[in-house]
């Protein structure tokens, strides 16, 4: 960690708090899952799962299934809690191994996180993403970011009035058909009436 005093970036915090709350909706969600292991519903869902290829194949029964699920909704709850302590630290003191740490535990959630439905992991790796994209990348390296380049010329004001711009009310249709133009309506297939 560098001792020089920068401001964080705005996208450090949002991706801290994406990373946090997107960790602790994963372990909700797979500490509900385990808990509903044992339905009814579930066992049946298993069975059709089962029943099913690719699956059908596996030699694995339903105990057998269940408990594997058991075991990776287990592996997303403790990788998301980690995610969640990484990310938040990560951020709060500015370090890069926590970083590093907290990317490789991002990549484990996210393929256990496979097994729930993936879309909290997801958010998860989107946050770590965010982390190592410019500026935070600058920012945990302790690097000033480069100044943005100023136009030469001032942006014009678009709520100024310009004096170009008739200011009057929109001019009506013309008083008389044109001359020497048909008077009728056009006829069908668009040829006009012979007259």
């Amino acid at each position: 960690m560098s001792d020089t005093k920068l401001e964080r970036p705005r996208q450090a915090g949002t991706a801290a708090l994406i990373v946090v709350l997107a960790s602790f909706g994963v372990v909700l969600s797979a500490f509900q899952q385990v808990a509903g292991i044992t339905s009814l519903e579930t066992r049946r869902t298993v069975e059709d799962m089962l029943a099913e290829p690719p699956l059908s194949g596996s030699g694995l029964d339903v105990e057998q299934m269940l408990t594997v699920l058991r075991v990776m909704w287990t592996t997303t709850a403790v990788c998301g809690v980690a995610t969640g302590i990484l990310g938040g630290f990560a951020v709060a003191q500015r370090s890069r191994p926590l970083r590093m740490w907290l990317s490789v535990v991002a990549v484990v959630l996210f393929l256990a996180g496979l097994a729930s439905g993936g879309f909290l992991s997801s958010l998860v790796g989107a946050g770590v993403v965010l982390m190592w994209l410019q500026p935070t990348r600058d920012w945990f390296a302790g690097r000033v970011p480069p100044k943005p380049e100023r136009a030469e010329r001032p942006l014009p004001d678009p709520w100024q009035q310009r004096p170009s711009q008739p200011t009057g009310p929109p001019a009506g249709p013309p008083a008389g058909p044109p001359a020497g133009g048909p008077t009728g309506p056009p006829g069908p297939w668009g040829q006009q009436p012979q007259g």
